[in-house]
């Protein structure tokens, strides 16, 4: 999008000038101190997961009001699975032809392109639809209390109805934002992959996570003014998750120069959601994460999952890219010119803790022992 928009500067034959312009996020911070890896890389990829029935069921359906889906096709894949639940759906019906649409409603009006929750959630303004959202982006800006900008208006939410998925608001112009903190716990469920990373080993699975929601807070600028709790009951779903293994005798270093562990792999964390957007086409609100420490035995473990029931493939694209990512990141918080931590680097507009027990020198030491 940036090379878009520059283009559209300079169209015509007269010179033309850009500026970039990097705020206080990790990613653009990285960029401004590293400026080659911004103009001389290609562009991000986009990343879907054809594994995911979710997403691959509707599809299916739409391409039977086409044409006929036959087994013998070229689909890179078969969907047997998918096929079959359709069918007992009554949305495809088997031919001599192939599968074909069945369905009572238009698939294409039907299927999301930029969500995959069946969730949807109306926000309505004056009994009047102003907008839809899935239910995790409306546990983060729908929730009562919420301000919500629609359109370049500001909305209060007055009302966010969980059991029947709808957000009221009103229109009014307010000098603060709200903003809300989820805390996540995670199961691992299996796993698919792994592979050795230097000092450290990375896996690639299924798991389980449960994100709950206790708090939001009210921001003027960046200062918070007020903090609110919520009563929502907790999002959860079974995704794709990659992760780091850090072993005892890497963490133990880190606890022999008198730093904290816990607060080293959360620093870790938090900057590796926020350089994912470096590899992915993708959100860091796309993307959690949960990192943990064994203080029993030593050793810690970090993990990234996509945010999104079935998984959307990023996971998986971090499995393939932890190596780099790692290295990016280290160079990240080196290149920070901060002593503790900002938002520049290890922050998180994410973080449940508020940013609380981040250690960002030891996290300067496991990452020299994990790439090391």
């Amino acid at each position: 999008s940036s090379w878009q928009q520059a283009g559209r500067a300079g169209r015509g034959e007269r010179d033309s000038l850009v500026i970039l312009l990097g705020f206080e996020n990790p990613l653009d911070q990285f960029f401004m101190k590293h400026p080659r890896e911004f103009f001389d890389r290609d562009h991000e990829h986009a990343i879907l997961d054809l594994e995911n029935p979710k997403i691959t069921a509707g599809h299916l359906a739409c391409a039977a009001t086409e044409m006929p889906i036959r087994e013998d096709e070229e689909l890179g894949r078969n969907y047997p699975d998918e096929i079959e639940r359709l069918e007992e759906e009554g949305i495809l019906h088997g031919t001599p032809k192939g599968e074909i649409f069945t369905g009572t409603f238009r698939a294409s009006g039907v299927i999301k392109l930029d969500a995959i929750s069946e969730d949807t959630v109306k926000v309505l303004h004056n009994g009047e639809l102003l907008e839809t959202m899935d239910l995790s982006q409306a546990y983060r800006e729908a929730h009562s209390g919420a301000t919500l900008l629609h359109q370049g208006k500001t909305y209060l939410v007055e009302n966010f109805n969980r059991e029947g998925l709808v957000a009221e608001v009103r229109w009014k112009e307010v000098d603060y934002y709200t903003q809300a903190e989820s805390t996540s716990s995670l199961s691992v469920n299996g796993v698919n992959k792994e592979k050795e990373i230097r000092n450290g080993k990375v896996y690639y699975g299924d798991v389980s996570v449960s994100e709950v929601y206790p708090r939001y807070k009210i921001k003027k600028y960046d200062e918070v003014i007020d903090v609110r709790p919520l009563d929502l009951p907790p999002l959860e779903f079974d995704t794709k998750c990659s992760w780091v293994n850090v072993p005892p005798a890497v963490t133990s270093q880190v606890v022999d120069e008198g730093r904290d562990p816990r607060g080293s792999l959360h620093a870790i964390e938090h900057a590796i959601i926020s350089l994912t957007p470096f590899y992915a086409m993708c959100d860091r609100w796309d993307i959690g994460g949960f990192s943990a420490y064994n203080q029993a035995g030593g050793g810690g473990t970090i993990h990234i999952y996509d945010g999104y029931e079935g998984g959307i493939g990023i996971a998986e694209a971090i499995y393939g890219l932890m190596d780099k990512l790692i290295q990016r990141t280290y160079e990240l918080i080196r290149d920070c010119d901060c002593e503790d931590g900002c938002p520049s680097c290890i922050y998180s507009p994410k973080c449940g803790n508020e940013n609380r027990h981040l250690d960002k020198q030891g996290a300067l030491l496991l990452l020299e022992q994990i790439i090391a």
